[in-house]
């Protein structure tokens, strides 16, 4: 099983290699069609805006559920509080631009009048956001270092919300107080946005929020790749509106195209990480379930997984479905804990394992009963060929196992009992082997022994 995880887990990890560099070219490319042709003006796209505005809202909705739900599971990583504010704010804002934009609710202006409140909104949402993934740095940094309390850090992103919410609608309720005129509704264009200097500021608060995540993180793991991923998706977005000044150019829907390509591919990048955090999480458990049905000196299985492992196919016996079962015992184990000591009597249990493992099939269950006895479940085989199995495994320990590396050779003694009726206890068919293998002990010890319902109840096979 771990090795199908690992060979899965490789090929999702090539898949999401794979992933980042084609995300990164398609990028790059869009970018330089639209600066080489963004300055053209083409009226007919206008209804490209709120399409691609309503698919962002909808992306950047789902990542503040999905970094929520990831926070809700590592409730002690803070930063994502400030990163799923920030992904919220973005789609209040998104859905506000979706309210005022004409024709696409209720709103009956037409473009040139809200024109300039959908403006705000972009630059407002872009600072505010840009705050909040550095917040998310400074929190990481610290959270590290246990620095930050939960109480902090809400105070903090609420303040930025509010702060964020409260200038939009100021600014764009027209108040006498506070204006930011950034489009000239006569003629559709941005002009002011960098005669104004709010563009230039745009592009060094992301430019410096892009920096700060890459060097503070390290891009240690993917979630920190898709959010320098959305870093530069706002910093290219921008500088694409920077090659024209007019709001029907193509530079225009170019920076709406880009960021929703760019929100897509942090969306596939959030869940390319939530996988890997499944997949760890998984080997976690399995690791641990492995651990707990293992005995720990051979790492066979221990017990309780072996009763539990042998009710369930004895319900499936027949006499055209056997399930035989061994039970194993040391010879001499004793003398040779009391005479070399205890720590290579655990070495000889665990070369008496391995020897046993490398014996059997891989669907087999070999497990570790107790002390020097050990037990084999073995499926489909009839007695005389769980015979030849036993006779084999008798074989391969007395020739290969020897004690402390020296002349002395290691034996056992192998009970064997084939089960052919569905009906029979877990109880009665280890009993039955058990005494066969007693048998063989008294019998003289290094052989096998297969218990019969015949007059002699047992049938040797001799060492």
């Amino acid at each position: 099983m771990f090795a199908m995880l690992e060979r899965e887990k490789i090929s999702f990890l090539a898949k999401g290699h794979f992933l980042s560099v084609a995300s990164f070219l398609l990028l790059f490319c869009l970018f330089a069609f639209f600066i080489r042709f963004g300055a053209h003006r083409v009226d007919v796209l206008r209804s490209f805006f709120p399409v691609s505005t309503a698919i962002v809202f909808v992306l950047h909705l789902f990542l503040t559920i999905i970094i929520l739900i990831r926070f809700h599971f590592k409730n002690t990583h803070l930063h994502l509080l400030a990163i799923a504010s920030a992904y919220g704010l973005s789609s209040l804002f998104l859905a506000n631009s979706l309210f005022i934009y004409p024709g696409v609710l209720m709103s009956e202006s037409n473009i040139n009048e809200s024109a300039n409140a959908l403006a705000v909104d972009f630059v407002i949402r872009s600072f505010s956001m840009a705050v909040l993934f550095l917040l998310s740095v400074l929190f990481y940094i610290k959270g590290k270092c246990n620095y930050v309390n939960k109480s902090n850090v809400i105070t903090s992103c609420a303040a930025v919300i509010l702060i964020a919410i409260g200038f939009a609608v100021v600014i764009i309720n027209h108040n006498n107080i506070l204006q930011l005129p950034i489009i000239e509704t006569d003629e559709l264009n941005y002009r002011r946005l960098w005669s104004s200097h709010i563009g230039s500021a745009l592009i060094i608060i992301w430019v410096i929020t892009t920096f700060t995540v890459v060097f503070f993180t390290k891009l240690v793991n993917g979630f920190w790749f898709s959010l320098s991923l959305s870093c530069l998706a706002f910093l290219g977005s921008i500088l694409l509106m920077w090659r024209s000044e007019y709001v029907t150019s193509l530079a225009w829907y170019g920076s709406h195209l880009f960021e929703v390509l760019a929100t897509l591919f942090v969306v596939l990048a959030f869940i390319y990480d939530i996988y890997k955090l499944y997949q760890k999480g998984l080997e976690d458990y399995i690791e641990s379930y492995e651990n707990s049905i293992r005995d720990s000196l051979t790492h066979l299985y221990d017990r309780r997984y072996f009763n539990k492992t042998l009710a369930s196919r004895i319900k499936g016996a027949s006499e055209a479905s056997p399930v035989s079962l061994f039970f194993i015992d040391i010879d001499h184990f004793k003398s040779i804990n009391d005479g070399y000591g205890h720590p290579v009597g655990d070495k000889v249990i665990r070369r008496v394992a391995d020897t046993m493992v490398a014996s059997v099939r891989k669907t087999d269950v070999v497990a570790r009963y107790g002390g020097e006895e050990f037990a084999i479940i073995l499926k489909g085989l009839n007695s005389k060929s769980a015979s030849k199995i036993a006779e084999n495994i008798r074989n391969r320990v007395s020739e290969e196992v020897h004690v402390h590396g020296g002349p002395e050779k290691v034996t056992v003694s192998v009970g064997v009992y084939t089960i052919t009726d569905h009906h029979l206890s877990v109880d009665e068919s280890i009993s039955r082997s058990d005494s066969a293998m007693y048998q063989a002990k008294k019998s003289g010890r290094d052989r096998v022994v297969v218990y019969s319902h015949s007059a002699s109840e047992f049938e040797h096979t001799t060492a």
